[in-house]
Formats: C-alpha cells, structure tokens, sequence
C-alpha cells in the first residue's frame, strides 16, 4: 500500500505580485494558466486577496463559492477535500478559486489560513498560480516564502523603475532569499519605448522572465470568457505568454537573454 506521501503529489507554487495595482497580474496569471493547462499541464489559479477578486468578471463567472468560504474558517478545516470543492472549472481548462465578490465576503487574510490553503492547493494540481495584491501583508510574506517563484509585474516606464526599485527589497526580504525571483515587463503603452527592457532589468538588478507587448485593444474587444491567448493565440500578447509560461515550468527558471 503506497504511504500519503507517495499517493499524494505536491506541485509547484508560482506567486504573482504587481509593483502597484493596476499593472496587468490577474491577467497575467488567467493567461499563463490557461496556456499551462492547453500543454497538459493541470493547473490551478487562486486569487489571494483580502478584497474584492476580479477573476470572475474577466471570466464571466458568477460562483458560488469563493476564497472567503474556506479563509473564514480556522486552518484545521482547510482541508484537500475542501479547498477542491471551492474550486470552479474555468474556460480554458484550469481551475480556479475565485476571490470574495460582495463586500460581506472581504476580511483579513490569516497567515496560518493562507499557509494552510498553499498545503492543500499544491496537492491538487502540477501548477498552482497565486495571484496577491500589490501592497504586502503577513499572508502575502506566508505565500512568497512557499513560492517556487515570485513574479513581480511592472510597467516599462518610469513609474514601473520606480515601484519595482520600491517593492523588491521588500520581496527578497519577505522570501529569505535573493534567487527565485523574476520580472515580467508589461508595456501598456503602443507604439512607444519608454525603458527599454534591458534597460529596467539592469537597474532592478533582477532577471526577466517575460516580456509582454500592449494589449489594451484586445482586452477591451475580447468578449469571449476564454482567455485571450486562447481567443487569440496568433496575436503577439499570446505568444509572449507562452514563452514565459515555458521560461516558468524550467528548473531553474531561465532568465530572458538581451
């Protein structure tokens, strides 16, 4: 008879942080699970935040069920069974836990909670994606440090230097670690080079994992629940997904070479 730990597989832990809100991170992890899950990986994405979750809306889903059902109990009834019964088939192959939707729903995040969720959700799946808000609490330091990667998003421009120089040595600290982590550089803005990518690695002093084009007109015409790198797999924004989604399953995680 095989032993718990021979039956019961633990998968990766890839956290995803922005530099400031607003910078792409839920669509960024909706993507690269949706592109994980097409190679046949299994794969779950967990929206970790003590607010209102947005995977929903850009899923158009409307769950039943959401983080605050199970992070309103104590960590004993966390469970494998639970946190798997919480979780939604979402389109594009993955699961997801979708985050609280009404305000009744939000409240703080225990640590002993949150490290409880990661025991459960790792065994659930060969990827588990965790996307946590940009400003940094107990729960978010309890997550970095079960990481098998931290991603922190930034813009390609001044704002984006600026936020990441603010926010990554607060991230080595939180993690006990200088390694397993890396940039993704989002550039929002068409047409134009703010920062060049080698550029902003340089002065953040910390490698690149992905690089992903302008998007925003595809987004906004994107009204299918797909996500876009499924809706639109032949667009440059996908493309730059699957690279990155392949840079991510490496170990160790390559860097980008300019």
């Amino acid at each position: 008879r095989a032993s718990s730990s021979q039956s019961v597989r633990k998968g990766r832990i890839l956290a995803f942080l922005g530099a400031k809100g607003g910078v792409g991170t839920t669509t960024l992890v909706l993507n690269l699970a949706a592109t994980l899950a097409k190679e046949g990986e299994s794969v779950t994405a967990l929206e970790l935040t003590p607010g209102y979750g947005s995977f929903a809306a850009q899923l158009r889903q409307s769950p039943a069920w959401n983080s605050s059902t199970l992070l309103k109990t104590g960590p004993e009834n966390i469970t494998r069974e639970g946190v798997e019964s919480c979780l939604v088939e979402a389109p594009g192959g993955f699961r997801t836990l979708f985050g609280p939707q009404h305000p009744e729903e939000y409240g703080e995040v225990a640590p002993e909670n949150a490290r409880a969720l990661l025991r459960s959700a790792a065994t659930l799946a060969d990827y588990t994606l965790i996307d946590l808000p940009s400003f940094l609490l107990s729960y978010t330091t309890e997550v970095i440090q079960h990481a098998s990667f931290l991603t922190l998003i930034v813009e390609q421009d001044w704002v984006g230097l600026n936020s990441g120089s603010a926010k990554l040595p607060q991230l080595r600290a939180a993690a006990g670690r200088q390694n397993g982590i890396g940039l993704a550089i989002i550039n929002k803005t068409p047409h134009v080079q703010i920062l060049p990518e080698a550029e902003l690695a340089r002065q953040l002093a910390c490698g690149v994992v992905g690089v992903v084009p302008a998007v925003g007109d595809l987004l906004a015409a994107n009204h299918s629940p797909l996500p876009l790198v499924l809706n639109r797999p032949d667009a440059a924004f996908s493309e730059s997904i699957r690279q990155m989604a392949r840079r991510l399953v490496s170990e160790p995680v390559p860097f980008v070479q300019f």
